[in-house]
């Protein structure tokens, strides 16, 4: 073949070469393109010098994160548990092979990211090395445009083409994993933050209407109305349920209304030291009080309450802050309603 140039495989215990001479039996040498691959004898691969060979940087890679998430589902798979992904490689002190090398699995994906001929080849190399194979030699295709050449790298690649495209399927589905984890983490932060918002409002209600039952008034005062009055204003101009009145005045946020009073029923009496309220026959009341609400500040919140209601049947419409649950409202007063 012409065309191609012969890369040999020598093993370290047949090492002839001056440059190659080591005492290590366990490193194998391959030619690859006119340059020394080194290799272990459990496929191990030396990632320092093979990153010399593309001019490329060794720590760009390892610190990248999908590096990173590689490593870390690739040692879940195998079950190696060391935090610094010492199962997967390992750095060599010495005057041979010493740098950083690569777990055989891993090695696969590293040299995919160096060249893709030069992934198909090592692939090649590993599955040979740990098969036990012998010193014998390899024909890899030249870069010369020639039919055959390219014919043959066309092969080459379509040979591997399956697993590369599997691969890169795996780091686009874990890359749109992420940001779906990231959008849904935006999300919940947002939600965090409104419940955490309407709780503070809920206690500061609760602190506003503490302070008035804390200092009754003895009549009610102009313009305001206990809650049951209320309810029936509303049940008799628009058709509201009590409950939907009751929810919207005190419950719902951005509609919520504070109240103006705590009426006093009765009179007031200490007996042996507990504190009672009798009405005008001195009988002792169950409901010291009441709260009462300004009544022209409830009516404009009902009114911009009901013009957000949406028709759902003859008699029922539904409002966004109480989804589920439909409710009664006379007819044209719901939203496009006239």
């Amino acid at each position: 073949m012409e065309h191609y140039q012969t890369a040999e495989v020598r093993y370290g215990a047949d090492l002839t070469k001056p440059l190659m001479a080591t005492t290590d039996s366990n490193v194998i040498v391959a030619d690859y393109d006119g340059f020394e691959m080194f290799f272990m004898n459990d496929g191990w691969i030396d990632a320092t010098n093979a990153v010399k060979k593309f001019e490329k940087r060794l720590d760009h890679w390892l610190e990248s994160q999908d590096t990173k998430d590689y490593m870390s589902a690739l040692s879940k798979s195998l079950g190696f548990n060391s935090p610094d992904f010492g199962e997967l490689k390992i750095t060599k002190r010495g005057r041979y092979g010493s740098g950083t090398w690569l777990h055989p699995k891993l090695a696969v994906r590293f040299s995919q990211w160096l060249n893709a001929y030069f992934a198909v080849w090592c692939d090649e190399q590993i599955e040979r090395i740990l098969r036990g194979g012998v010193a014998q030699t390899i024909a890899l295709p030249r870069a010369q445009n020639t039919l055959e050449a390219l014919r043959e790298q066309n092969r080459i690649v379509r040979q591997h083409g399956d697993m590369l495209d599997a691969i890169l399927s795996d780091a686009i589905e874990s890359r749109a994993e992420r940001e779906r984890q990231k959008i849904e983490q935006q999300r919940l932060a947002v939600e965090i933050k409104e419940v955490r918002s309407e709780i503070a409002d809920i206690r500061q209600y609760q602190q506003n209407v503490a302070a008035l039952i804390a200092t009754p008034v003895p009549q009610k005062p102009g313009g305001c109305e206990a809650m049951t009055t209320l309810k029936s204003k509303f049940y008799k101009r628009h058709g509201l349920s009590g409950w939907v009145v009751d929810r919207v005045l005190t419950q719902l946020e951005g509609f919520r209304v504070v109240p103006k009073a705590y009426v006093q029923n009765g009179v007031r009496h200490e007996a042996d030291g507990v504190t009672v309220v009798v009405d005008s026959r001195g009988n002792t009341i169950d409901a010291p009080g009441y709260l009462v609400y300004q009544a022209a500040t409830c009516t404009s919140v009902m009114n911009e309450f009901i013009r957000d209601c949406v028709r759902v049947s003859p008699c029922k419409v539904t409002h966004p802050a109480l989804p589920g649950k439909p409710f009664n409202l006379n007819a044209g007063l719901a939203r496009g309603e006239k």
